[in-house]
């Protein structure tokens, strides 16, 4: 009897949860069961494709959607991760991508299923399969089993990037990602900043010299190639312009114009500190500051030995009311939108547009602080980033090299890369 009785509960447990696994899938979230219309329909999604996580919007259209963005009326899951909406209509969803990992240093292209709720119905669409791209990836580990600290950082012509290792030599990365010692470390700690010249020559600066030096060749030391005057000319940064002269800024604040081919200078006192300087359209763009404020100025260059009057173009210190920000780096694109590395906890790059007008560049995606950025030679842009958000560099301190995908945007010429 017993074993009968054991039986006759064994088949009833047996039903209760086939029947539970043969009930429809329910939402995500039980309090959105809420009504028996029929569930959301998804014919199409634009673009249709793929889509950058935590950069994009895309457009899910089809049926049975719920007008209105309050009170949840609408749930976009992409691998059960919630998606932000813009806006919503019955037949169609903006949606922003969610992140699907928010450690940059783990971020990869992932394939999810994309699944809608709409109120009134307690279950969600059929899943469709999309990809969805990680708008930046880490490039680079110089070494797994040492932390180091990378400073300045270029790219040449063949997509091969050079970084500048703290107490150690420049590095290079080829594209498909060996990683060799490629200049061997003088008096220098660090390079500041680092630029390709004529004949795929490495050009360097750091702010305890008052020099730009060249390699030669490969596994060279450096070898001082324009001597400015000591006393006021630390090059913090330098770029070539289009006749392959070099315009410098200093620590001091000088702005200097060397000609390249006599080795002369022209001093220009224009501000307080200078700390990138960027060359483009007959302009230099520069951050540096006047006072105590630090902005982005425009400069128009008449020739190597006359600039114009500088235009402020754009107030970092009273944008972010902080006057222990300093902006680290800048680049341009050819549409003169300004890439700016403020080196801040929660807004680590800006892009600033032609009109003056910033917005936070990939701030959802770029959780890390930036010190440096440079253009390749396509779409990517390649930046160092500390992993600490505390605001004090330290020796204890790690930086990486991260890969930047920037949509339909090139870079601003660099002309002594060999740019057009």
């Amino acid at each position: 009897m017993k074993s009968i009785i054991s039986l006759i509960s064994l088949l009833i447990l047996i039903l209760i949860f086939t029947g539970c696994g043969q009930e429809p899938t329910p939402t995500l979230y039980e309090n959105f069961n809420s009504g028996n219309n029929p569930p959301p329909v998804v014919t199409s999604i634009e673009p249709a494709d793929s889509a950058y996580m935590g950069v994009d919007v895309i457009t899910i259209n089809g049926n049975y959607f719920a007008p209105g963005l309050l009170n949840d009326s609408n749930l976009v899951s992409f691998n059960g991760v919630k998606g932000e909406i813009i806006e919503a209509t019955a037949t169609q969803l903006k949606v922003r991508v969610p992140m699907l990992n928010t450690d940059l240093m783990a971020l990869k292209d992932s394939v999810v299923g994309i699944k809608v709720w709409s109120r009134g119905s307690s279950l969600f669409s059929d899943s469709l399969v999309y990809k969805i791209k990680a708008p930046v990836k880490l490039y680079a580990t110089i070494d797994p089993n040492v932390k180091t600290i990378n400073r300045g950082i270029t790219v040449d012509q063949s997509e091969n990037l050079f970084v500048s290792v703290f107490n150690d030599n420049v590095m290079m990365i080829t594209p498909n990602g060996s990683i060799t010692d490629y200049g061997i470390k003088g008096g220098e700690s660090f390079w500041n900043n680092l630029k390709m010249g004529p004949g795929n020559s490495l050009h360097a600066c750091t702010e305890i010299f008052w020099v730009v030096f060249t390699y030669d060749a490969p596994s060279t030391n450096p070898n001082p190639l324009y001597i400015l005057p000591k006393e006021s000319a630390v090059v913090k940064d330098f770029d070539f312009d289009k006749d392959l002269n070099i315009w410098s800024g200093s620590r001091n604040g000088i702005i200097y114009g060397i000609n390249t081919s006599n080795s002369s200078y022209n001093e220009f006192n224009l501000f307080n500190r200078v700390e990138s300087v960027r060359y483009f359209n007959n302009n230099l763009y520069v951050a540096a500051q006047v006072d105590s404020n630090f902005s982005i100025y425009k400069i128009p260059v008449n020739s190597i030995s006359s600039l114009g009057t500088p235009e402020k173009f754009f107030d970092v210190t009273s944008t972010f009311g902080d006057k222990q920000l300093i902006p680290k780096s800048l680049t341009l694109d050819r549409d003169e939108n300004i890439y700016l590395a403020i080196d801040a906890p929660n807004t680590s790059m800006i892009r600033i547009n032609s009109s003056g007008n910033y917005e936070p560049f990939y701030n959802e995606v770029m959780n890390y602080r930036v010190t440096n950025i440079a253009w390749g030679n396509n779409n990517y842009l390649y930046a160092t980033v500390l992993l600490e958000n505390d605001v004090t560099t330290t020796s204890d301190d790690e930086s990486k090299i991260v890969k930047i995908d920037m949509k339909d945007k090139r870079s601003a010429p660099y002309y002594g890369r060999g740019d057009l």
